[in-house]
């Protein structure tokens, strides 16, 4: 058998409490890639004083809780109520855990506040917490399988199912589940399903 932390269930129910079962939406993420900001070099290029914590934003993937407020080279100082260490950890409990924990504590469509410094000005700015939003499709349970035919080729949006059915015998397919991440021009990815 399985144990499911405490943490797990108290979010599940308050998030069906709150949105009714139809409308429970999972766990937020914050969908962006970040730096550490230990480097003395990195921060003298950022003209960051000794004073100043935080991470370097690397990257915003698209349609996720960040994506449209934060952008590449803001300086994330605080999650909340929570400061950023230069490592990308924040105080949780009795110790640290990596930043993006934080994100995993609100519910889906919550307001979060984060103070960033942005071309050397310090802003607060909010976000929308919203689920991971993924290129290839985690499992999908009870959904008819999505497909077209076109000149007699079949054609299939790349899923964790497709993969999982070829035992992940494609070393660019596995990557794209892995690390795609969407963009504007890729919402999702059709492969060409090889008996």
């Amino acid at each position: 058998g399985h144990i499911i932390p405490p943490p797990v269930i108290e979010h599940f129910i308050n998030g069906v409490a709150a949105s009714g079962p139809d409308g429970y939406k999972g766990y937020p993420a914050d969908g962006i890639k970040t730096q550490h900001l230990t480097n003395s070099t990195l921060r003298s290029y950022y003209n960051l004083d000794a004073s100043v914590r935080g991470v370097l934003v690397t990257d915003v993937y698209y349609n996720n809780t960040c994506h449209g407020i934060l952008q590449k080279t803001d300086i994330l100082t605080r999650v909340s109520d929570r400061p950023v260490a230069n490592n990308g950890t924040v105080a949780y409990g009795n110790g640290r855990v990596d930043l993006s924990i934080v994100f995993t504590l609100f519910q889906c469509d919550e307001t979060i506040d984060l103070d960033i410094i942005r071309s050397g000005k310090a802003m607060k700015v909010q976000a929308i917490a919203k689920p991971f939003v993924r290129l290839v499709p985690l499992a999908e349970h009870d959904l008819k399988p999505r497909y077209f035919i076109y000149c007699g080729l079949v054609f299939q949006p790349l899923s964790y199912d497709y993969l999982d059915a070829i035992d992940g015998s494609s070393p660019i397919l596995t990557a794209l589940f892995y690390g795609g991440h969407q963009n504007p021009d890729k919402l999702e990815w059709y492969c060409f399903p090889i008996p």
